[in-house]
């Protein structure tokens, strides 16, 4: 989209330039020309401004999770944090958060006794989002099946629309490494799209943005 916007904002001030140099420029049409460049002084400002605007308005508004504060002891957990993404409130969210580790764990000890293994999968429900209440306005601890390699997928819907995240998380040399998509299940488009350099992967596309500090918060603790 941007490749397109540039281009077209390029192609159109050059357009409105040349122009306004063949008809006027250093010839004997001085008013045109000073016409002309005022035209593409315009272009060059509301042009961009314009086309912007109209994006901003269409963007949705979504929530996502996203990993918070990261504490050691007594037993490893999270506590993940409910992210509001857009400038609209969202309201009516329901949210099922899946471990796909402990969701693959539980298939392979389906004859083990009910309680021995963690529910891979909870249910939350919110009423309100609000941009005023900050980037983040609820939060829910999690117990991951294997800290160092983690993965995660969250279904979210509300009276804004229905969006499927992939969360992935890995500990590399005590660091922590994040891949976070967001996909609108209505349009089939993507909304976010992140992965740390030096995430398993990452070499393969290097362009990719990354997700801290722009889509998850930093952790506190070990």
């Amino acid at each position: 989209m941007w490749v397109w916007l540039i281009g077209a904002w390029l192609l159109g001030l050059v357009a409105v330039a040349g122009t306004a140099y063949l008809i006027g420029g250093y010839k004997s049409s001085p008013r045109i020309a000073r016409c002309l460049w005022l035209a593409a002084g315009l272009w060059l400002v509301a042009g961009p401004v314009g086309f912007y605007g109209k994006y901003e308005s269409k963007r949705p508004s979504f929530v996502y999770v996203i990993p918070g504060f990261w504490s050691s002891s007594p037993a490893p957990r999270w506590d993940m944090l409910v992210r509001l993404y857009g400038s609209q409130p969202v309201r009516n969210v329901e949210l099922v958060f899946t471990d796909e580790d402990k969701s693959s764990a539980n298939t392979r000890q389906e004859s083990a006794m009910t309680g021995q293994t963690d529910e891979a999968s909870a249910t939350y429900r919110l009423a309100e989002l609000d941009p005023t209440q900050g980037f983040w306005a609820a939060q829910f601890p999690w117990n991951p099946q294997a800290p160092a390699h983690e993965h995660y997928h969250a279904t979210i819907t509300s009276h804004e629309g229905k969006f499927g995240e992939t969360l992935k998380i890995e500990r590399i040399n005590d660091k922590w490494l994040y891949e976070i998509k967001v996909v609108s299940l209505q349009t089939r488009r993507t909304v976010i799209s992140c992965r740390d350099a030096g995430f398993p992967g990452w070499h393969l596309w290097p362009f990719a943005p990354g997700c801290f500090p722009n889509y998850v918060t930093e952790h506190m603790g070990r």
